[in-house]
This record gives C-alpha cells, structure tokens and sequence, in this order.
C-alpha cells in the first residue's frame, strides 16, 4: 500500500533496509513475561516538518523510500510503501507524532503528540 505524507517536510533518517517477512508469517517476538522485544528491527523514515515535528513511519517496505536523507517532499507525495517487517503481524503502518520535549536534559525526551485522521 503506498504511504502518503501527511504533512510537507524534511526526510531526517530513512531506514528501509531490513526484508519483510513472508506474507503469511505473523513475527512478533516475545522476552520473559510476555514484553515485546524492541530490538527486532524494522524500517522506518522519519520526517521533520515546519512546525518542529517529528513524523515517524515504521514497517515501511524492503527498499520502497522514495526519499533519502535532505530531500524535501509535499503533503500527498507517495514517501514508500507499507511493510511487514520488525514485530509485525501483518504489513502495516505505525504511525506516531513527536515533538522535542524539555531542552537541557541529556537525550532531549520526546513527547509524543495527538493525531487525528480524517
């Protein structure tokens, strides 16, 4: 499925270099007491707006950006292609809005924003 960006921007890190699963093989990947592990890699491109956003488009597909780090795009631009990679049971989009937290401390925290779809 082809992922459209939903605000113009700056593409700040793209990752698409992990293969995607079999189609039909769900691969979620589990520690003891039932937590997720985060550490199963998954492609991803990240995307600063003007308003000081962070865009975050994970489980994109093997090799679909159709951007690479400093390219510029427009609001509706097909950015790459939704994939079945990292924990992932399906192909799919996880999608979240940051924006910098408080400035001084050491990584800076992000804050995740609310999103509403129309």
């Amino acid at each position: 499925t082809p992922l459209l960006a939903n605000k113009s921007g700056k593409v700040i890190h793209v990752d698409d270099s992990h293969p995607d699963h079999h189609p039909s093989r769900s691969v979620i990947k589990f520690l003891d007491k039932g937590q997720i592990d985060t550490a199963v890699p998954a492609n991803e491109i990240l995307v600063l707006d003007d308003d000081g956003n962070i865009h975050q488009y994970l489980h994109v597909k093997h090799g679909s950006s159709r951007f690479k780090n400093g390219d510029k795009f427009k609001a509706g631009d097909v950015i790459a292609e939704s994939g079945h990679n990292g924990n992932s049971t399906a192909p799919h989009l996880h999608y979240t809005l940051f924006r910098e937290g408080i400035k001084g401390k050491d990584p800076y925290p992000l804050v995740s924003l609310p999103v509403t779809f129309s």
